[in-house]
């Protein structure tokens, strides 16, 4: 037996060899720190930053689902005032016809004021929306009207500034590694907004004031948040202001805030902010206009005008502002209200995976599981009047739309707006590309209730369907990915035309895991070999021939060095990252606010019954239709003012529609109350537009590429939580929207706070000369300390890079008109992808189910509370929301955007099933409300959050505010008309086809993502530019040696 094998006592010995040689392999491993930016403490403050900038953009997401919760009571005949059906149209839209010029002046606010002083007037804003709809009429139903629509302007001025400050605060202050969870804040905001007013709406059924009230107490809070908040060093760099800009990036990086920069790797981060600021300061600036026809500004304003465009189409908002009334006419047979906060529960669950699913998945691979999610979704909502055998199929698809919408198409627009636009064009092109898409958002929102009433509810979701599936086609082909990029690669991808490829870290990475298993593999099979040989252990000779044949196999390959992490992806960088884009994502919870209040606050205001009410038209669409105006304001706000000072502006564009909504019942007369609801809901819609990009260009600008997509969601988060808000806000006051409107201007003077402490992004400081401040807003994002003098590699070569990328900007966009710009591959490519990507997602419904949560929920047949629905909506897509971020790191953009429109799709499809057929799904009364659930947890994983994610990465740096603003807007646009139409769709389609449309709109969402969205996971922001630029990926190295090449030839092309 001795010759057999091995015997116990030998197999324990080799047994201890091995573990012995596993840790002398893990040995000679050498310890590699992590870089500043991603190390605890630096993302602690990046984070704690970032929440409190999102604590105003909640009220964006209030905003947006409180039609959803208030319709009823608003529109309740039996009250003294009350709106009609078509006032009530206005009051759910105007937000969105609003958004596009708080889109445009963000861009101006962001660039001119700064972050932190755009995340102010963000929160200003949504207060004033919130105070106008707690204080409006109870005796005049003209004057409460008008109040309600002021309101309702400024929730729609605070959703299109508080697109772009937040997240460009979150860009420019975090790590690639970490800026895609922190821009992705916003989205986690606004998905919380949405569910909070759903969870209102469902406990306060008929006093819509109250939840006004509360809504407002929430806005001061958020608006008192922001004073702590640091301005990015980007923007300080660019105004000159180092000495600011270095204590920010200390700061942010987890230093002390000093004036000076000691640590070698925040004061290399420094130097490269400033080089690539000075490249684009080194002459003087030309018009917005001029740089249009840049390829790294066209190419990105373009794609995410076309990611807007298929956004609102896709009735996202649609979904958002009627939620309640969507729920009830998909056939959900639960409560309506309850199904609006399932649906916000749903887009916030969603959201908050997006920034880990965005650096994971990658954008595209997250828009196209969006879209196509979105398809399958929408359809089944249409045959929801078919398969009334399954009756909860339409709560089922509604809350699958919003889920799958928020995993790309919902939030990726807003996510890459704060990524793909360069930083002299940053604000100006996402306050354009806001608006635009807050235009569409309006255009969507106020025409669902006529398009329910011509088509009926079944061919609203069939078209919202077909959108969907056409922005899968569109992230698939247009849409770029950005992942791990940082901003000058990004912009460097759009100018140079290079395809987008694995970077060399994640090509080390992959041959590491491989080798690393292949070794565990030939250990494991030597370790078998020897037990079953023959041969005896029969002495120590043997014994050592084996170890020395055995030792160097097992050591072989572990001898490499680990990656040092950089200064913005260390625990510290990244924790201050975060923490800014937080503090300005909070206003942009208002905006989600705004975008739901329709929802919440439909029945109340159309209520024949009430003193006071409005038509149909007159309470849904108005702040939809004000989206655009704020989308593409925010756009000039993002250059000229700075990304802080655009979200401050948002803010405060909120803090005012709320407030006017809040006050329009202080009067009797019923058109004055209808005027200042009209101005209100109009302020809340250029809210909305103004919200949807600064704070995502914010968070590309101060983040990594490994951490871009977090903190770019910031906005996404941002806007589902307000929507939740607003649905929770919807489900407790049913008959009090003045209380509602009171809550949430309180809250919006909250996050104006916010705003306050935030730096502003180093960037853009840079861009307008302020290199001390620009060195000081580098160092407090990549955790130094903005006073250390202390010499940092890193830090200055990053510096240096941000420097001589902002100079080349300048020198380029100085001697190309706008036609050329445009002309530029690396803006109208990424500009036409981002509008058809918002197109594609208010197509396919999301806004719809957002905005109509309740009524949704009623009409699919939903059995339980449509409020409480409602709440579930809002809870669904927050809870989405907030993994999002991740899901986008760890999938990639793409697989993300698919998987949500796929899944957006079969849940309109099973609505759509469910009212064609309602004997056949009778039996599963639940089915509604699980898809109008699963709907906005699939939306919240691609569809809805990835065109707001991605327009913070596609566009180059020098046309980011105006390309984003651009597509903003546009998508906006569509947003208001997917809305608008979603009634007379249901009117004249039905319910089930109006599900079915969406849902095929959802499954060409699926294509457009796989074919047009391009991968920008790792990517940086510099290499995305290129790779639309060149139709190539290359390195950030090669990047700037071609900018620096390029700049040189236009210095000497200027000076000959």
């Amino acid at each position: 037996m001795a010759g057999s094998g091995p015997n116990k006592e030998e197999f324990q010995a080799l047994h201890n060899d091995e573990t012995k040689a596993r840790i002398a392999s893990n040995l000679n491993h050498p310890y590699e720190p992590k870089p500043l930016g991603e190390q605890s403490r630096a993302l602690n403050r990046q984070t704690i930053m970032v929440i409190i900038g999102n604590l105003g953009v909640m009220s964006i997401g209030m905003g947006l689902g409180l039609p959803t919760v208030t319709q009823r009571p608003m529109t309740d005949t039996t009250e003294q005032v009350y709106l009609t059906q078509s006032q009530f149209t206005w009051f759910a839209s105007l937000n969105l016809l609003a958004a596009p010029l708080g889109g445009l002046l963000s861009g101006v606010l962001l660039d001119k004021l700064g972050r932190k002083c755009t995340i102010y007037c963000l929160n200003i804003l949504g207060l004033t929306s919130w105070i106008l709809l707690a204080i409006a009429s109870k005796e005049d139903n003209d004057i409460m009207f008008l109040q309600l629509m002021a309101s309702r302007f400024l929730v729609g001025v605070t959703h299109g500034l508080s697109s772009a400050p937040v997240g460009v605060y979150s860009a420019e202050i975090s790590t690639p590694k970490i800026r895609g969870r922190l821009i992705l804040g916003t989205s986690i905001s606004v998905s919380l907004g949405i569910t909070v007013i759903y969870v209102l709406g469902y406990f306060i059924r008929t006093d819509w004031r109250l939840i006004g009230w509360i809504c407002t107490g929430f806005q001061v809070l958020a608006l008192m948040s922001v004073l702590p908040m640091p301005e990015s060093p980007n923007w300080l760099i660019s105004k000159g202001r180092l000495q600011e800009a270095r204590k920010s990036l200390n700061y942010f990086r987890g230093l002390d805030k000093k004036a000076t920069i000691t640590h070698p790797e925040v004061l290399a981060e420094f130097n490269v902010l400033q080089k690539n600021i000075h490249l684009a300061e080194g002459q003087k600036m030309p018009s917005f206009w001029k740089s249009l026809r840049l390829p790294e500004v066209y190419k990105p304003l373009l794609i995410l005008i076309g990611m807007f465009t298929f956004q609102q189409l896709t009735g996202i908002f649609v979904i958002i502002v009627y939620a309640v009334q969507i729920s009830v006419e998909a056939g959900v047979t639960m409560d309506p209200f309850m199904c609006a906060v399932l649906i916000g529960l749903a887009r916030l669950i969603t959201t908050c995976p997006m920034a880990y699913l965005l650096e994971k998945w990658g954008r595209r691979r997250a828009g196209i599981i969006s879209a196509a999610g979105m398809t399958v979704c929408m359809i089944l909502l249409a045959a929801q009047s078919y398969l009334r055998v399954i009756p909860f199929l339409p709560v089922i698809a509604i809350v699958s739309f919003i889920v799958l919408s928020t995993l790309g198409i919902f939030t990726l627009p807003f996510f890459m707006i704060s990524e793909l636009f360069p930083q002299h064009v940053r604000g100006r092109a996402s306050g354009l590309t806001v608006a635009f898409g807050l235009l569409a958002a309006f255009f969507c929102t106020k025409t669902y209730p006529g398009m329910k009433d011509a088509i009926g509810n079944e061919y609203c979701f069939v078209v919202y369907g077909v959108v969907s599936f056409a922005a899968m086609i569109f992230v698939y082909l247009v849409l770029p990915e950005t992942r791990r990029r940082t901003l000058f690669e990004i912009e460097e991808q759009f100018r140079m035309k290079k395809p987008l490829k694995p970077t060399q870290v994640e090509m080390r990475e992959i041959c590491i895991n491989i080798g690393i298993e292949l070794k565990n593999f030939c250990f494991r099979f030597q370790l078998f070999a020897v037990s079953m040989s023959s041969a005896p252990f029969s002495d120590d000779k043997t014994t050592l021939k084996n170890d020395e044949q055995v030792t160097p196999i097992l050591c072989q390959g572990l001898n490499k060095p680990r990656r040092t992490k950089p200064l913005g992806e260390r625990s510290k960088a990244v924790w201050r990252q975060e923490f800014m884009v937080f503090l300005g994502n909070v206003g942009v919870l208002g905006a989600g606010m705004a975008v739901a209040l329709p929802s919440v606050t439909l029945d109340q205001l159309t209520n024949a019954n009430e003193s006071f009410h409005l038509t149909i038209e007159e309470a849904t669409s108005i702040n939809t239709m004000a989206c655009p105006l704020g989308g593409l304001l925010v756009g000039y706000l993002l250059d000229r003012v700075g990304r802080k000072n655009t979200i401050l502006a948002t803010h405060i564009t909120g803090v005012l529609g709320w407030a006017l909504l809040a006050s329009c019942t202080m009067y009797s007369d019923r058109t004055t109350i209808l005027i200042q609801m009209l101005l209100a809901r109009f302020l809340s819609g250029v809210m909305i537009g103004l919200c949807l990009s600064p704070v995502g260009v914010y968070s590309a600008e101060i983040g990594l590429p490994r951490i871009r997509g977090r903190l770019i969601l910031g906005t996404s988060i941002g806007i589902a939580a307000g929507i939740l808000f607003m649905y929770i806000l919807g489900y407790f006051i049913r008959n009090n929207w003045q209380l509602i409107a009171i809550i949430s201007t309180v809250f919006q003077i909250i996050s104006t706070l916010c705003v306050l402490p935030m730096p502003e992004t180093p960037s853009w400081l840079m861009q307008k000369g302020h290199l001390e401040k620009a060195r000081r807003s580098l160092k407090y994002f990549r955790g130094l300390n903005m006073n250390d003098i202390a010499y940092c590699e890193e830090f200055e070569n990053e510096f240096n890079q941000i420097k001589r990328s902002s100079e080349i900007s300048r020198n380029t966009a100085q001697t190309e008109s706008l036609l050329q710009v445009v002309c530029a591959p690396e803006v109208y490519k990424p500009l036409l992808i981002m509008i058809g990507f918002f197109g594609v997602q208010q197509c396919s419904g999301i806004v719809v189910v957002v905005v109509f949560a309740v009524q949704i929920a009623t009409a699919a047949g939903v059995s339980t509370d449509p409020f409480l629905c409602a709440v579930m909506v809002g809870v669904a897509r927050i809870i989405t929301t907030l993994f999002m971020s991740s899901l986008f790191e760890r999938w990639g953009r793409r697989p993300a955007g698919m998987f949500s429109a796929s899944g957006m799709t079969v849940c309109m499809l099973l609505l759509a099933l469910s009212g064609w057929y309602p004997k056949a799904f009778a039996r599963v009364s639940v089915l509604p409300a699980i898809c109008i659930v699963m709907h906005i947890i699939f939306s919240t994983m691609g569809l809805l959050t990835l065109p707001f994610f991605m327009i913070s990465e596609v566009f180059p740096q020098r046309f980011r505010g105006t390309a984003s603003g651009l597509a903003v807007s546009l998508g906006l646009l569509a947003s208001f008309a997917v809305v608008k139409l979603y009634p007379s769709m249901v009117i004249v389609m039905g319910t089930a086809y109006v599900f079915a449309f969406y849902g095929c709109i959802s499954l060409v969402g699926v294509a457009y993502i796989y074919f047009l969205i391009p991968e920008t996971r790792g990517r940086t922001l510099l290499e995305i530019e290129e790779y639309f630029r060149t139709g190539r990926m290359v390195s950030l190295d090669q990047v700037l040696e071609q900018n620096l090449e390029r700049g040189e030839c236009k210095e000497l092309f200027i000076k000959t």
